[in-house]
């Protein structure tokens, strides 16, 4: 079913889509402290992983 046959369902959707789009709704954005903290578990993690696995074998 297509969202314009059913008009309460494309309401519902627009209202949606609305509180989406609405500043106070977004949260606070990331910041560079942020992406920094991600990058370094992204790699961290698996440097850790791989250092303890060939310790181990």
């Amino acid at each position: 079913m297509s969202v314009s046959e059913n008009p309460q369902l494309d309401t519902e959707l627009q209202s949606l889509i609305e509180q989406i789009q609405d500043p106070a709704n977004q949260g606070e954005p990331l910041v560079a402290r942020d992406y920094l903290l991600l990058a370094a578990v992204c790699v961290a993690i698996p440097v850790l992983l791989i250092v303890f696995g060939m310790a181990l074998s």
